[in-house]
Parts: structure tokens; sequence; C-alpha cells
């Protein structure tokens, strides 16, 4: 409806007038598509090969005790893919590592202690809990003690 209306007044400032302060903003060759393809190309490029790397190369574990206090890495462990924190006092936060939103692999980020998707910004706190969307599940959780 309002399209209607602003295309109306630019319609009569342009026969009347010969010109409209709303021309600019509403001409349809102001889209510049390949003006921004490169850089589209290389930043979805470089989510592409994250999503591979992160999906096939990451560090296989036998023992959840081979984790440091106060590390956090993902890892593989009996066949499943895990986020792992384990706390300065040795207790351990465990969580499935792929995020719910885009099933791409969450990275450690140490300044936050978060959880965090590189594919569309998705942070979780240490036992999975969503701390920004897009993401609107959080990561599963998994009692230590049973894996």
């Amino acid at each position: 409806m309002i399209f209607g209306t602003i295309s109306s007044r630019i319609i009569s400032d342009l026969i009347i007038n010969e010109n409209s302060k709303y021309e600019n903003i509403f001409n349809p060759s102001r889209i510049k598509p390949i003006a921004g393809f490169t850089s589209f190309v290389e930043e979805n490029a470089v989510v592409a090969f994250d999503f591979i790397k992160d999906k096939l190369f990451k560090e296989k574990i036998t023992s959840l005790h081979e984790i440091n206090e106060g590390e956090a890495k993902v890892v593989k462990y009996e066949g499943d893919s895990y986020a792992l924190y384990k706390e300065a006092t040795g207790k351990v936060h465990l969580v499935k590592s792929t995020c719910p939103h885009a099933k791409c692999e969450v990275r450690w980020n140490s300044a936050e202690l978060s959880w965090d998707c590189p594919c569309h910004g998705s942070r979780f706190n240490i036992n999975g809990k969503i701390l920004t969307g897009p993401s609107v599940m959080a990561l599963q959780r998994v009692d230590p003690e049973d894996s």
C-alpha cells in the first residue's frame, strides 16, 4: 500500500516537475548486484571451508580426563562431537558441538567464556544455553557422568 502511494507521488512529480526528490531512492537501477559479488563469494567460500574443516578435523580423545582444567575444546569422543569445557575447579561442562541453527561446529571464545557459531553468530554459554541468536534452540547438554 505504501509503495503505491509513493509511486503515484514520484510519477506525478516526474510528469509535472520532470524530477522528484524520491526518484533516486526508488530507482530500480540503484542496486548494483555485481558490485558486492566478489566479497560475497569470498565470504561464503570461507564459511564453506570452515564448515567442512570443523566437521572433519577434530581432536579425538579417549577419556574426558585428557582435558586440562580451565581448557575448552571441540572433541570427538566415542564417535560423537562434543564441546567440552573444564573449569579450574575440575567441573566438566559437556554439550553437543553442532549448532542447531546451521549445523556448524561451535568454537570456544575464551574472552567471553562462550561457545560461538562461526556461521551465523549464535552464542551459547558453557552449558549450551543461548546467549544470542539467530539460533532459537540451545546446544544439547550431555551429562559427563554418562559419557
